[in-house]
């Protein structure tokens, strides 16, 4: 459900801390909007506590308070480099990734090569807070 869920996000613009699918969304607000509309989230969760590009390991330290580490696996959460440390999260479909990103403009999913594998991190599974 995670990733069909994300796919129904496919084309909203990007919006830096938007959460509103159809109006803008930036990568932390998809993480969390499909976390929300599956209900493994509450409803009233959000973080924006980080800037354009996040640094000095927030998002490692976030998303390690909702998330546990795991394999890579269909609907899990990838932390990602963007330049020297992470700064973006996508969501893993098992061969693509669906993100949202200022670069594209808007949520967008697309294969996961190898320049995407050398920008990932870790990734986390949904930790249901509902």
């Amino acid at each position: 459900m995670i990733v069909e869920t994300a796919r129904t996000w496919l084309g909203t613009p990007f919006h830096h801390q938007g959460r509103v699918k159809g109006a803008g969304v930036d990568c932390i607000g998809l993480v969390i909007g499909v976390a929300r509309e599956l209900g493994i989230w509450a409803p009233d969760f959000d973080y924006r506590d980080y800037g354009r590009q996040p640094n000095n390991g927030v998002l490692l330290r976030e998303i390690s308070k909702h998330c546990e580490p795991c394999t890579m696996e269909e609907g899990c959460i990838l932390l990602m480099r963007w330049f020297k440390e992470p700064q973006h999260v996508a969501i893993y479909t098992g061969g693509t990734i669906i993100h949202s990103a200022e670069t594209f403009g808007k949520v967008v999913e697309h294969g996961y090569d190898r320049k995407w594998a050398k920008r990932t991190v870790h990734a986390f599974r949904y930790v249901n807070h509902g």
